[in-house]
């Protein structure tokens, strides 16, 4: 058992190196978006601010799915690189 999680600890360390930089991406990136976005609500452009809300009821509405889709995109190409015979 120690043995095999000696084994796999490298992968792991892999993976969280991936995972942690995914999310200083999305929260250095998320901040200014949504002050961008905040902005645009506030202006008195009345089509942004429309495309904003719908923007935001989807992303509130359709998160989960949005983020599984991703998912499934980032485990079929990880596979098509990582054993591409088969």
């Amino acid at each position: 058992m120690l043995d095999y999680l000696l084994q796999i600890i490298p992968t792991i360390a892999d993976g969280l190196k991936v995972t942690v930089s995914l999310f200083c991406i999305v929260w250095i990136l998320s901040i200014p978006g949504g002050i961008l976005l905040a902005l645009v609500r506030l202006s008195k452009f009345t089509v942004l601010d429309k495309i904003v809300e719908a923007f935001r009821i989807f992303d509130a509405r359709h998160t989960i799915n949005v983020t599984n889709f991703i998912r499934i995109l980032c485990i079929a190409y990880h596979y098509r690189w990582c054993c591409p015979n088969g």
